[in-house]
């Protein structure tokens, strides 16, 4: 979803969450265009639910990192395994963890990143981020069973502009963020350049090594040009690179998933990971009198390395090396239909090739120790898709959507001891009726299915079938007043073969695995308000029942290996409910004779418990986050002192129950960022 018009001294960025670019004393709404289904429409005539944080929301809620940004949107959750190659994304309950097609598809300006660290880099230079909720598989591909994140970076422009912003805080970080854009040739040809460097140095220690576990260093630069040869005809190349160096796997020795006091970090050697990625994209638009034509072509090279510590004592015993090199080539073409009519179309294809190579080596007795056991595969994935989508105007308030998409995929892989094949075909669609209740406020009932294809996990390790989800939706959006605005469904998704993380008897490691079956009924609601000039309030939440349906695995028991059943347990990772209060006041105040916007802004996350294994032994504690940011602005220069985690709540990212490689007796847990306080100073041109 894309916001295309937000006017400044308006209310109109109300109507879509997050995007407050309303001044004191603004006008009512204006109506709202997006793109969440690649072309231009109305935010609240569309059966898409959806979380959109425009650039002065990303400004005003310092949004830099992934979990900025998760920790406002209630339907979206990140589970962190201690370092940022490692990360799983769930909407509405529904996510993966591990090789094959995540169950969130990660986009930069339409353009999917294959690689789950792509999730993690810097949020810097944006024009809004975009987060669909429930299946996007028509428009957007294989890999949106449960949603999809498009980050919208800022376009080169015809008016000169730059901006730039430091950060300094406690716990070591120092961040900066800047950009510079304008004409190259006027009228026809704009540029724009835009970078972010961070340097932190870590929450918790190692007391062994008497150095971080958790410090960060990351530099991003991306570079963008518009051309416009002819009128209709518009051509925008744009390039990146990402360097990222990180401690992480910062998982501690505790007695329960309550307990944050447990033993302290202490290993004999250094977790290291490193990430490189580059790419490079070309967008091609062409408007035609009754038609419009885009073209999308996209290259990913993304190279992820870590060294890590495994089995979590201060003797040299069990140590990994692993690297994963992925190289990605995709490209869509679409054709829309134009006229504002009662028939309204696209169509298009798409295709994506990804090579994966993957090597990992066990070593006992350190990192120049003797191997244990030595994984290698190349792996292949190609994938050609066709879809289309359409909109029938049935009467004046009654609009019939629908779409269809099918996708053909072929894997290949190429270990140590074999060879092997698969290929993957089906389709998804979606089909929804919306009625207008009122000129401002519609209703909609929606159904979506779609598939994930199975694959091989790395190594030549077993692999597994592809995963079917159907979801029923029942949606309302609109206003009530003009100063209110309402968006909320309730939803019924049934996943069958789920695909999850799993551990591997035979060799212990973690795999991807089907997981039988499983249902999540659950609803999500927000309310955004505007009562008096310069208050914003911002209220939403979403709960969620879940459960395996038919699940029975092979699991270790007190006789040795058994099958165990779950069915009827909640599933992995899943939190009952979240909700999100925020609350920004802004208001001129005159300080030594110069007129200046102070502002404050409050924001408070409230998450369940959730069960962090399938076999419910271990739940997380309930939390609640509260961020505070206090402001000036003053013509182009502004500040705001922070602070996050203002009570310094205790949890976990992660937890492991029970854990036993290579040694019983200890549970571990992966625990989250503590209270940090900083400034940070912004100017703009």
């Amino acid at each position: 979803m894309s916001l295309v018009l937000c006017k400044r001294g308006s209310f109109t960025a109300l109507l879509v969450p997050f995007a407050v670019c309303a001044a004191p004393g603004a006008s009512p709404p204006e109506e709202i265009l997006v793109t969440a289904r690649k072309r231009v429409e109305r935010l609240d005539d569309i059966p898409v639910q959806a979380s959109i944080l425009s650039s002065t929301g990303i400004d005003r809620a310092r949004i830099f990192s992934l979990d900025d940004y998760v920790d406002l949107t209630p339907s979206l959750q990140r589970i962190r395994n201690g370092n940022d190659t490692e990360t799983a994304m769930l909407i509405r309950g529904l996510g993966n963890y591990g090789v094959g097609e995540p169950s969130v598809g990660f986009f930069v300006d339409g353009n999917y990143r294959a690689a789950g660290s792509f999730a993690t880099s810097h949020i810097f230079d944006v024009e809004r981020i975009e987060v669909l909720h429930g299946p996007q598989g028509t428009l957007y591909g294989k890999s949106t069973t449960a949603g999809a994140i498009n980050i919208v970076p800022k376009r080169p422009s015809y008016e000169p502009s730059a901006e730039f912003s430091a950060t300094a805080a406690s716990d070591s970080l120092y961040r900066a963020t800047g950009a510079v854009g304008g004409p190259l040739i006027d009228g026809s040809l704009a540029g724009r350049v835009a970078f972010s460097y961070e340097d932190f140095g870590g929450y918790y220690k190692n007391s062994l090594l008497r150095e971080p576990v958790d410090d960060n260093r990351q530099l991003g630069v991306r570079g963008a040009m518009q051309w416009e040869p002819t009128a209709g005809l518009s051509l925008r190349p744009t390039i990146y690179l990402r360097d990222q160096e990180q401690r992480g796997f910062s998982a501690e020795r505790v007695a329960g998933p309550r307990d944050f006091g447990g033993g302290a970090f202490r290993r004999n050697t250094s977790n290291d990971f490193s990430t490189d990625a580059a790419g490079a994209s070309l967008s091609v638009e062409f408007a035609a009198e009754a038609f419009s034509v885009s073209a999308l072509t996209a290259y990913n090279a993304n190279d992820e390395y870590f060294d890590v510590d495994l089995d979590y004592q201060s003797l040299p015993l069990f140590f990994a090396d692993r690297s994963t090199d992925r190289r990605d080539y995709s490209q869509e073409l679409r054709i829309s239909s134009n006229d504002d009519t009662r028939w309204r179309w696209q169509a298009g294809v798409y295709y994506f090739s990804l090579r994966t190579d993957f090597n990992q080596r066990i070593l006992f007795s350190g990192p120049g120790g003797a191997p244990l056991s030595i994984q290698r595969s190349v792996s292949h994935s190609t994938t050609w898709s066709a879809f289309t989508q359409t909109d029938y105007d049935l009467a004046d308030r009654l609009m019939l959507s629908g779409g269809v998409r099918y996708d053909y995929d072929i894997r290949k892989q190429n270990s140590i001891t074999l060879t092997r094949r698969a290929s993957f075909n089906n389709f998804s669609g979606d089909a929804a009726m919306t009625f207008a209740l009122t000129p401002t406020t519609n209703i909609y009932a929606s159904i979506s299915r779609m598939f994930r294809p199975g694959g091989f996990n790395d190594g030549g390790l077993p692999g597994f079938g592809e995963e079917k989800a159907t979801v029923y939706e029942i949606g309302i959006k609109g206003m009530p007043t003009d100063w209110l605005h309402v968006t909320g469904a309730v939803f019924n998704n049934r996943i069958k073969n789920a695909q999850n993380l799993d551990l591997d008897l035979a060799t212990g490691v973690e795999v991807t695995r089907n997981k039988g079956n499983a249902e999540i009924l659950g609803f999500e609601l927000r309310f955004v308000a505007r009562p008096v000039g310069g208050l914003t309030i911002d209220l939403a939440g979403t709960w969620l029942d879940h459960k395996y349906e038919n699940f029975r695995a092979l699991r270790f028991g007190p006789a040795g290996p058994t099958v165990i059943d779950f069915s009827g347990n909640d599933l992995q990772w899943v939190a009952d409910y979240q909700a999100v209060a925020q609350a920004d006041y802004r208001r001129p105040v005159m300080i030594f004779g110069h007129p200046i916007t102070a502002s404050i802004r409050l924001a408070a996350n409230f998450s369940g418990p959730m069960a962090w294994d399938d076999f419910n032994s271990a739940f997380s504690k309930k939390r609640e986050l509260v961020d505070l940011t206090l402001g000036l602005e003053r013509g182009t220069w502004g500040a705001q002192f922070f602070v996050d985690n203002a009570f310094d709540e205790d949890y976990f990212t992660n937890f492991i129950s029970g854990f036993r490689f290579p040694f019983a007796g200890s549970d571990l847990g992966v625990p989250g960022p503590e209270r940090q306080f900083g400034l940070r100073l912004t100017w703009r041109y």
